[in-house]
């Protein structure tokens, strides 16, 4: 109920900002679809996959909500930086490392839905005696997790680093960027703490919250890697031509 209020007030109010119009019905969908795979995994529910598509419908709900609530919040600030140019080779790594996230997302879930999280039960090498596994077996699942989550930290520190290089034009860039890599790091911790209390209830939900900030602070980059909709600029010039040309301004 909550989410059908927030979609319904949000093209009440703010219908005009086409991102605002595109994130609400998909919030709607994402929520309808998570409920489909609910009730489709208590008819089924030792599937892994099945849980694994939850737990990624889950990711594009929660961003959904997340991007609408930093977007209307930001209108007529940080918003408004998005008109800045942006390096297209960043735009493209930005939207590189969102779907790779969302690939180790489920991973990460089908690794854990298979029960293979201790095939691997040393951190960070696989095991005494056997520091890389085949690829074929249980222990292969959980090393192809890891390794993933090696690149994405690698990619992340990329990230960071050119918008560093950039930060004075686009401090919104270099904003996202430094939460997605203090949020990549963090995940990687809560990945050797599933590993050393030998999957403990609490450490599995830190892994999974944290892969859900994860994502979310790179569709916030990718987001301010676009240029806000044309009719938004135009919308801010016009306002600006009418203060200064009011009695007030002359």
């Amino acid at each position: 109920m909550l989410i059908l209020a927030l979609a319904a007030g949000v093209l009440w109010l703010w219908r005009g900002r086409l991102e605002l119009r595109l994130l609400a019905p998909l919030m709607v969908i994402a929520l309808f679809v998570e409920a489909g795979l609910g009730a489709a995994l208590v008819l089924a529910r030792e599937s892994a996959v099945l849980l694994a598509l939850h737990f990624g419908s889950s990711l594009i709900l929660f961003t959904s909500v997340l991007l609408v609530a930093l977007l209307v919040n930001e209108l007529g600030r940080w918003d408004s930086l998005r008109d800045r140019p942006t390096p297209i080779g960043f735009r493209w790594l930005t939207l590189g490392l969102l779907v790779f996230t969302y690939v180790v997302g489920y991973l990460g879930a089908y690794t854990r839905l298979r029960g293979v999280e201790l095939a691997c039960d040393q951190w960070p090498i696989c095991r005494a005696g056997t520091p890389v596994p085949g690829l074929d077996a249980a222990a292969g699942v959980n090393f192809r997790h890891r390794l993933a989550a090696l690149v994405l930290v690698g990619g992340a520190i990329w990230l960071f680093a050119w918008a560093r290089r950039i930060r004075r034009a686009r401090p919104d860039l270099y904003r996202g960027a430094g939460w997605a890599l203090a949020l990549v790091l963090a995940q990687a911790a809560a990945g050797a703490v599933v590993v050393f209390t030998r999957v403990d209830g609490v450490s599995q939900m830190l892994h999974a919250g944290l892969v859900a900030l994860l994502f979310g602070a790179l569709c916030y980059v990718a987001l301010h890697t676009l240029p806000r909709p044309a009719a938004a600029r135009t919308a801010i010039r016009v306002s600006k031509r009418t203060a200064s040309s009011s009695p007030a301004a002359v």
